[in-house]
């Protein structure tokens, strides 16, 4: 970009840069919905892990963790750019500082509850089919399967 010539080209910079910003954190805030949802659909069907819903869910999740370095990257270099235009140090905008800080943070919040919830059920669900293997598979020791090759004996 060519340095401003005026005060004119200046402000017109700066509300480019700030409509780049605004289209920049729009698209995060989507993306924290789009990963909400799949959560959501990963929430309720987690105990059916075979399930075509789960496994599309977690393709889907995946995707939109896959673009998260490049939207990061686009975000910090807008913030870096609208800091030169306004002689600002980018260290010092954040997005709450900038604009819809409000927005993108209750988005994050959800994004971060819905995790800690797929991750619990995930959790509950390999301990009780931890159990359920133990109940059926065990040999009366109280000794868990997975140590030393159980499960392997049982298999075989």
């Amino acid at each position: 970009d060519a340095a401003p010539t005026s005060l004119g080209d200046a402000s017109l910079q700066a509300r480019k840069l700030s409509n780049r910003l605004l289209v920049t954190i729009r698209d995060d805030v989507a993306a924290h919905d789009r990963v909400a949802t799949r959560l959501r659909a990963q929430e309720a069907s987690v105990v059916r892990p075979s399930d075509p819903v789960f496994r599309e869910a977690t393709s889907a999740l995946e995707s939109e963790l896959e673009r998260l370095p490049f939207r990061t990257n686009q975000r910090e270099r807008i913030i870096r750019d609208l800091g030169k235009e306004f002689a600002i140090e980018p260290s010092t905008l954040t997005l709450r500082s900038i604009a819809e800080g409000e927005r993108l943070r209750t988005s994050v919040k959800e994004v971060q509850r819905l995790n800690r919830r797929v991750a619990a059920l995930i959790r509950m669900h390999r301990d009780v089919t931890r159990e359920i293997l133990n109940s059926v598979l065990g040999d009366g020791s109280g000794r868990n399967l997975l140590d030393g090759g159980t499960l392997i004996d049982a298999e075989v």
